[in-house]
Parts: C-alpha cells; structure tokens; sequence
C-alpha cells in the first residue's frame, strides 16, 4: 500500500478522510484484488495475443491490434468492480472502527475533483457521480442496520 504527497495534502487534516484512504486500500488486500489482478491480466494478455495473432492472419493487422483494446476494455471493467468493492468494504470498516462515514463521501469528492475526468469506460477507476453514489448508497444501507 503506498500513499503520496499529493493525497497527503488533498487530506489536510481530516482523520476521516484519511480512514476512507486507509480503509479503502486495507480493503484491496482483504478481498486480494492485486493477485486477482494479476491472474487476469495474465490469462487475457495470453487470450489477446492469441486471438491477435490469428486476426492478423486472416485480417489483417488492425482486426488484430483491436483484440489488444477489448482486452484492456474487459480489464478496466474488472478494475472498477474492484474499486468499487474496495469502496463498500472500506466504507464497512470505517463504520466498524467507529469514524464518520461522511468523511467518505468528502474523501470520493476531493479525489473526484483533482482526478483527471475522462471517459469513465476507459478508466480503471469509477467516475466521480458514479462512485460518490455509490458510495452515499452504501453509507446509507449501514446507516438502516
């Protein structure tokens, strides 16, 4: 787990907003998204190189080149059902460890401000509506227990 400076800044002082991180990223390796990650990439890596190839053969290098980006489309796509699992359980286990849950809904907002805005289906992260719902939905599902 790695934090950098800029996150540090973006967080100033607020304790909540640093267990959203913290909780966020503690989330990632309790449900072991890297190896899942990792295992993935490997198998669509070998399944894109393949089917490429056999592309390329019968038509062409571009028919080819594009099993490389629908494997990168189906990467991301896995990418953000894991951040978005991170998200809950974190959510979940600042819940737990008794801090403010709209400490969250701030941390998702700051990161949604100061994260580049593309296209939300090229990115391996959640859009900032997108996941800030999300978010606010599992905040509110906790707070009806």
């Amino acid at each position: 787990m790695a934090i950098n400076i800029n996150m540090v800044d973006m967080l100033a002082t607020n304790p909540a907003m640093y267990a959203a991180l913290l909780a966020h990223e503690i989330a990632h390796n309790v449900k072991k998204h890297h190896e899942a990650t990792e295992k993935r990439r490997a198998v669509l890596q070998a399944g894109s190189a393949a089917v490429g190839a056999a592309l390329s053969v019968i038509s062409g290098p571009i028919a080819g080149g594009l099993t490389s980006v629908t494997a990168s489309l189906i990467d991301y796509r896995f990418s953000r059902e894991q951040e978005m699992e991170a998200d809950a359980l974190g959510i979940q286990l600042m819940h737990q460890a008794g801090y403010p849950l709209d400490g969250a809904v701030l941390f998702y907002g700051k990161l949604s401000e100061t994260s580049e805005q593309g296209l939300s289906f090229l990115s391996s992260h959640p859009g900032g509506e997108e996941r800030i719902a999300h978010v606010k939905k599992v905040i509110a599902s906790l707070r009806e227990e």
